[in-house]
């Protein structure tokens, strides 16, 4: 009997051999590793092209956990004294596995160069972070592929080396049963992210951190905020050969409140580092490094509980020396302006400052010494579509996070990319979070407005709702409410269900609903002019010239307002969340040359918002100015008529014209929260506002569902042509 290299009566022949030098790409895991249970079996078989004839093959198992080791086997050609110049090839086939089952996962074919060779070598690393399939279609499982824990031609088999080991797996691992043929990792324990070793048996080293409210009192007394946009910790040691600190492991963490406790582990290691900072990020443009930890001599330290105190603040060196006393500046050499560091330290009682490329520490006594420091380290700012609107970006060191990455956001901004604001005075949908309930109520509000709406339609399709300019005005309006309408509850829908943005809805349907509501504000600031024109006229007024003067303006309105908006549809731009959810957003991106464009749309929004405001707020004052007028006329030419009388007429004045003071009232009770908040939240920092502005632009929406009640209900003419609906009459 032979070992498989060698064969012959006394196996004095040494077989032609193809050694295999595997080394394999896994995904990113998270720390938990308790829930990554997948393995994946390689079989590697050395196939003759010639005949298709499979020759040997080897079997591997391999995990995540043992991504590092390289595996080395060989696979044999056997006797081939006369199939020396045959092509050959290596075939891998890699299935993912579990306990419970096996699927095919990929396959990948090689061609043997010079396989007349005796003795040859193929080196591969193979990439197991997709389902990709090279060179063949998906193949099914045959039956001597078993799934982890089986073995035996049919699988029929258990591996119970779990159950039958003492060598179990502490502090909730989970053992697994691996390649038996592997001395070290014959059993796998998947750890919780606590915990690392062979068996689980090691804690890694953590630290309790809180950060202290002097912070913010000392330092950023002028930044009006109760957490801080991000805060990331550095676990850094000491380089042996150069005076640097080598940044082992960096972890990011956002909306941190004040004087609440961080639990940071040190991940697979059991001391902590050297040295812990800690960055706090106001926002984007105002951060402070904080020392926290110093353990250089004491190297046996797993556990510390710490604070971030403004005391421990470590400056930058211009903020502490004022250079011009020496005859330097900031821009002058770094060899000339570190022979003034020391005085860093004894003269202002630091015990951490820092420069563009060192972090230097102080002693009690005053000495200092630095070390060449990364300050770029975790900077994903430069990364396309990470944090827009000069946001900072910094990724964490773990190997997969829900939080891969965080913003730090400018003022004014915010969103998990900065993609949000309100500076401009209106704000994209895609920034609004639907919770259950509030879609329940956009869905009753979109019931509602819809059946509205059409009745509302049908009465000004009528010709006698439309003998006058107001009533072609109102017929215009209806049907800009029902349209937006339709594309608003789309819109929410989308929003609501986390649906990812089309083109067509990007494009389209956020224009739509952004240039919509202007037309519908500024038509019904028409009708109130022109009711106001018509009370001042009374019996003067012409109202074939009025429907003329109508229909130029609302040609007008809808032209200019569209015009005046156009150039939003080809700057708009579907943003996918780059954190792999399935999540996007739709954003109006200015070029930098044509930033100009965003101080034009400001000031389009404020003329927008407060024009038909002012219009229909101006338009009620007047009408009660020209009743109250009368009333004084009234009572100076009747001085003898009593009192009842003098009210009686008040009555049928107000009567008269109340269709056209209360509809004016209702639009300028709608759209004054939306007014004072679009104002009073025009720079967005806080949650709470967010929700405060998102209730007002809701409630900015209401009369495009509501033309029914706002213009038919309390005008006679109007709510006598709405009775003679049909459907109206069979209720009644």
């Amino acid at each position: 009997m032979c070992p498989p290299s060698f064969y012959g009566e006394q196996c004095q022949y040494e077989s032609d051999r193809l050694s295999i030098d595997l080394a394999f790409r896994f995904k990113n895991r998270s720390n938990d590793l308790t829930h990554e249970p997948e393995f994946f079996r390689i079989i590697a078989t050395l196939v003759n092209e010639n005949n298709e004839e499979r020759i040997d093959r080897e079997e591997l198992i391999v995990h995540y956990t043992i991504s590092n080791v390289r595996h080395f086997f060989y696979l044999v050609y056997g006797n081939r004294k006369n199939e020396q110049h045959q092509n050959y090839s290596v075939r891998f086939d890699v299935y993912s596995m579990d306990l419970n089952s096996i699927e095919f996962h990929s396959t990948q074919q090689l061609p043997v160069r010079f396989a007349f060779l005796p003795v040859n070598r193929l080196a591969l690393i193979i990439d197991l972070t997709n389902h990709s399939k090279i060179n063949e279609s998906q193949l099914p499982v045959p039956n001597d592929v078993c799934r982890l824990g089986r073995y035996g031609s049919q699988c029929r088999f258990i591996d119970n080396r779990c159950f039958e080991t003492n060598q179990t797996c502490f502090n909730g691992g989970t053992c697994y049963p691996f390649d038996i043929r592997m001395e070290r990792y014959n059993l796998i324990c998947l750890c919780p992210s606590k915990y690392f070793g062979d068996r689980c048996q090691y804690e890694s080293a953590h630290i309790q951190l809180e950060i202290s409210r002097t912070v913010q009192r000392q330092l950023a007394p002028s930044i009006n905020m109760n957490t801080i946009a991000l805060v990331v910790v550095y676990f850094a040691d000491i380089l042996s050969q150069i005076p640097q600190l080598s940044i082992r492991a960096h972890f990011i963490y956002s909306n941190v409140s004040f004087q609440t406790s961080l639990i940071i582990h040190y991940y697979r290691q059991r001391t902590l580092s050297d040295f812990i900072f800690v960055q706090l990020f106001y926002h984007a443009h105002e951060n402070d490094y904080f020392l926290v930890g110093l353990h250089a001599d004491d190297n046996f330290i797993s556990y510390e509980r710490t604070t971030v105190l403004a005391s421990y603040k470590c400056s930058h060196v211009n903020e502490i020396l004022n250079w011009t006393m020496y005859n330097l500046s900031t821009n002058s050499k770094h060899i000339d302006r570190v022979k003034f560091y020391h005085r860093c330290c004894y003269q202002h009682d630091l015990h951490c400052f820092y420069d563009d490329a060192y972090m230097c520490i102080c002693d009690s006594k005053g000495k200092f010494e630095c070390f060449l420091f990364d300050h770029s380290t975790g900077d994903c700012s430069s990364t396309k579509y990470f944090c827009l609107n000069d946001g900072i970006c910094r990724h964490t060191s773990l190997s997969m996070t829900k939080q891969p990455f965080i913003c730090a956001c400018p003022v004014c901004y915010y969103g998990d990319l900065c993609q949000f604001t309100t500076t401009q005075y209106t704000v994209s949908l895609d920034a609004f979070q639907i919770n259950s309930y509030l879609f329940i109520c956009i869905c009753i509000l979109f019931l509602i407005g819809i059946i509205a709406n059409s009745f509302a339609i049908d009465v000004f399709l009528k010709d006698k709702a439309c003998q006058v300019g107001s009533g072609l005005y109102l017929r215009t309006l209806s049907l800009i409410g029902e349209i937006n309408l339709i594309f608003f509850f789309i819109k929410m829908t989308q929003v609501y269900m986390k649906w990812s943005n089309h083109m067509v809805i990007c494009h389209i349907v956020e224009y739509i609903i952004t240039a919509f509501p202007l037309i519908f504000d500024w038509l019904a600031a028409c009708v109130a002019v022109e009711r106001l024109i018509g009370v001042i006229k009374k019996t003067s007024f012409n109202k074939a010239k009025s429907k003329y003067v109508s229909k130029f303006i609302i040609t007008s309105i809808v032209f200019i307002v569209i015009c005046m908006n156009i150039h939003e549809i080809f700057y708009r731009e579907i943003i996918d969340d780059p954190k792999g959810t399935q999540q996007s957003w739709c954003i109006i991106n200015y070029p930098r040359h044509l930033q100009g464009l965003n101080s034009l749309r400001k000031i389009l929004n404020l003329i927008h918002l407060i024009t038909p405001f002012l219009i229909n707020f101006g338009s009620t004052i007047i009408l009660l100015y020209l009743t109250i007028q009368r009333k004084f006329s009234f009572k100076i030419t009747n001085q003898r008529a009593n009192n009842n009388d003098y009210w009686k007429v008040i009555q049928e004045e107000i009567s008269l014209i109340k269709h056209s003071l209360i509809s004016p009232c209702l639009l300028i009770l709608f759209g004054l929260p939306r007014l004072i908040f679009a104002f009073a939240f025009a720079c967005i920092e806080y949650s709470w506002q967010e929700n405060f502005y998102m209730i007002s632009y809701f409630i900015s929406i209401i009369p495009m569902t509501a033309v029914l009640f706002i213009f038919v209900f309390p005008s006679s003419v109007y709510f006598k042509l709405f009775k003679q609906n049909r459907f109206i009459k069979i209720l009644i």
